[in-house]
C-alpha cells in the first residue's frame, strides 16, 4: 500500500478556495488519490476546515454557496481522521519542543510522526519552524 500522505488545514483550504495555490495544491489532492495514499489528518481537522470557511464567507471573503460546496468536496475527499490519547501526548511535547504556543498545529506533525507520513501545509510558520529537522514537512508553492 502506498504511503500515507498527512494534510494540515491550511493546505485543504488552498486548495478548495480560489487562491494563487488551488490548482497545485488540487493536482496534488488528484495525485495522492489516484496513486492510492491514504490521505490522514488529525480529527481536528474538520473543525478548523469548516470555521476557515465558514469564517471566509462571514467576512465576505467567499460566497456562501462556494464555501458549502468547498466544506461538501472536504468531506467527500475521505480523510481519516486520527485520534488517540498517544496523538494528543506527542502534540504537547511537539509544541515544546518547536516553542509553539498552541498544540493544533503539532497534531498534524504527530499524526505524520506517528504514521511514516509526509506531511504537507501551507502555513509557512509552520513549516519554517520544522523543515530543518523534519524533512518529510513539505510546504505548498515551495
Amino acid at each position: 500500500m502506498p504511503s500515507a500522505i498527512c494534510v494540515d488545514a491550511s493546505f485543504i483550504i488552498r486548495s478548495l478556495t480560489p487562491n494563487s495555490d488551488l490548482q497545485y495544491a488540487t493536482d496534488l489532492l488528484e495525485q495522492w488519490i489516484e496513486n492510492q495514499h491514504p490521505l490522514i489528518a488529525p480529527s481536528l481537522i474538520t473543525y478548523e476546515v469548516s470555521s476557515a470557511l465558514h469564517r471566509l464567507q462571514h467576512l465576505n471573503k467567499l460566497e456562501s454557496q462556494i464555501a458549502q460546496e468547498a466544506f461538501t468536496t472536504f468531506q467527500q475527499l475521505g480523510i481519516t481522521l486520527i485520534e488517540s490519547p498517544q496523538l494528543h501526548n506527542l502534540s504537547w511535547r511537539l509544541a515544546q519542543q518547536f516553542g509553539h504556543s498552541r498544540t493544533y498545529d503539532a497534531a498534524y506533525l504527530a499524526v505524520a510522526q506517528l504514521h511514516n507520513a509526509e506531511m504537507w501545509t501551507a502555513d509557512k510558520k509552520l513549516y519554517n519552524s520544522v523543515c530543518e529537522q523534519f524533512t518529510w514537512v513539505k510546504m505548498l508553492g515551495e
